[in-house]
């Protein structure tokens, strides 16, 4: 239940109890004077017609002054007094502050009746005199049982009443206690202790309420701090590892090409085939420093999250006939085959130069791996068309979680030795590189190039990944969702 539910609660049963006693006592006072009221009317009658014969002497009403014997009679047992003449005066009231006349309405009203209400009985009647009126009197005798029970009921329910508000009170002191003020004293203590200490603890709240909301927030940001520590611990480490990577393989060339240069300082005499041999290796390991800040320079744009790219619409099957088509040449150069297959239907929404060369990294990957005399496969296929024949089963099977939405295929497929399948996550991390069976090649570079691509992949909102066949080889392949036609 929320807090606030708690305390309306509570505050509507803090002003509901006065209310419930009150109707409580009333209830009781009632149901008492129904009890006790034919008994009273008994007694009260027997009571009245003490005082009647007293008062039912017309001689009091013709100028007889009797004050004094009804005062002593009014003080001694409790009992009101009032004598009118016939014309409504008031000729005795042992009242203060009556009024001296009644109209005549009021003279004549529930005569002969006794009338009561919680504190009275009253009698009013006439006088007469060889049957002629000559005044009247008004007799009122309290009801001491019931005035005596009234206070007695008020001091109960006045003691009632505050006992329940006592307890109500501590009902809700503990509530507040426990489903507030503990809370957030806990909540404080551990926030604290987080910004002094950096201990993360987790706040544990069994109610579903503000201060539950409160505490699973604070646990998830404390979750998501952490996560950020791990992130930036990671980052960190990636960096240290990159600086300790990019030195070694910034060493090597330079290395080389400064004992070609020393070389071609220390000769005696010119050997210009020598020379020609030395420049070239300078030469080749020169441009093989540019590819290298190269690509240090557009993994670094492209692993900061402000880097954005530049968005074009462009014809999805024209977009790759064009990507695809200038790889024939260095196929034919390498010996290999080369098996081109396009089937897009759908339009994209690509920035040209970064999937220029997330297209030439794959396929360029997929060329430095396949043995001399084998094919290279290349595909682009919309997820609403068949995939090309050579794409392998188990290939098909991952593509199919694909199938439900409308994008398109990029298919790079090399024959060669299969990827490790405890290697297929680490493929596309910075740096990684595959067992020493796959990097006997000299120009393997320093593993940026399948990151390049999953980064490139990353911003376009797509996916990358590898599927290893045995036996045959590894297809590569990339999912950009499409867009609406241009």
């Amino acid at each position: 239940m929320k807090i606030r539910n708690v305390l309306n609660i509570s505050y509507l049963g803090v002003l509901l109890i006065p209310i419930v006693c009150i109707f409580v006592a009333v209830g009781y006072n009632k149901s008492f004077n129904n009890r006790t009221q034919v008994k009273d009317y008994l007694n009260i009658t027997m009571d009245l017609s003490k005082y009647e014969e007293i008062v039912d002497d017309p001689k009091l009403y013709k100028g007889i002054d009797a004050t004094e014997q009804l005062d002593e009679i009014c003080s001694r047992h409790g009992v009101t007094i009032i004598l009118y003449n016939k014309t409504g005066r008031v000729i005795y009231s042992s009242e203060k502050n009556s009024p001296n006349r009644v109209q005549n309405d009021v003279l004549y009203k529930n005569l002969n009746e006794i009338r009561y209400d919680y504190n009275s009985y009253t009698l009013k009647k006439p006088v007469f005199e060889l049957d002629k009126i000559v005044g009247f009197y008004e007799i009122s005798i309290e009801r001491m049982n019931l005035v005596d029970t009234l206070q007695r009921s008020k001091r109960v329910v006045l003691a009632i009443l505050i006992l329940v508000l006592i307890y109500v009170y501590i009902i809700i002191i503990r509530i507040i206690n426990t489903r507030f003020t503990k809370p957030l004293f806990n909540l404080q203590y551990i926030m604290d202790t987080y910004a002094k200490e950096g201990k993360a603890v987790s706040i544990s709240y069994k109610y579903d309420d503000e201060i539950g909301d409160v505490c699973n927030q604070f646990n998830e940001m404390i979750e998501e701090i952490e996560h950020a520590k791990d992130l930036i611990k990671q980052d960190q480490q990636q960096k240290e590892y990159t600086l300790a990577s990019i030195s070694h393989d910034l060493r090597s060339p330079l290395t080389t090409i400064r004992a070609s240069a020393e070389m071609i300082s220390l000769m005696d005499h010119i050997d210009e085939k020598r020379c020609h041999e030395n420049m070239d290796m300078i030469l080749a390991k020169c441009d093989y420093l540019n590819e290298l800040i190269d690509d240090l320079v557009m993994c670094n744009f492209l692993s900061m999250t402000t880097s954005s790219l530049n968005l074009v619409k462009v014809d999805g099957e024209e977009f790759y006939e064009m990507l695809l088509e200038e790889f024939e040449s260095t196929c034919d150069s390498k010996g290999l085959g080369l098996v081109r297959t396009i089937d897009v239907t759908y339009n994209m929404e690509v920035d040209p130069k970064y999937m220029t060369r997330l297209v030439e990294n794959l396929v360029s990957n997929a060329i430095r791996y396949t043995p001399k005399g084998s094919s290279v496969y290349l595909g682009a296929v919309s997820t609403d068309k068949e995939l090309p024949y050579w794409v392998d089963k188990r290939c098909k099977d991952e593509l199919e979680t694909f199938r439900n939405s409308k994008g398109i295929f990029l298919l790079v497929k090399n024959e060669g030795a299969p990827i490790p399948e405890e290697e297929r996550q680490k493929l596309f991390e910075l740096f990684y590189q595959s067992d020493a069976a796959r990097n006997r090649n000299q120009n393997k570079g320093i593993g940026l190039g399948l990151s390049i691509c999953r980064m490139i992949a990353d911003k376009h909102g797509g996916v990358i990944g590898v599927v290893p066949i045995d036996n045959v080889g590894n297809i590569f392949y990339t999912y950009l969702q499409a867009t609406e036609d241009i």
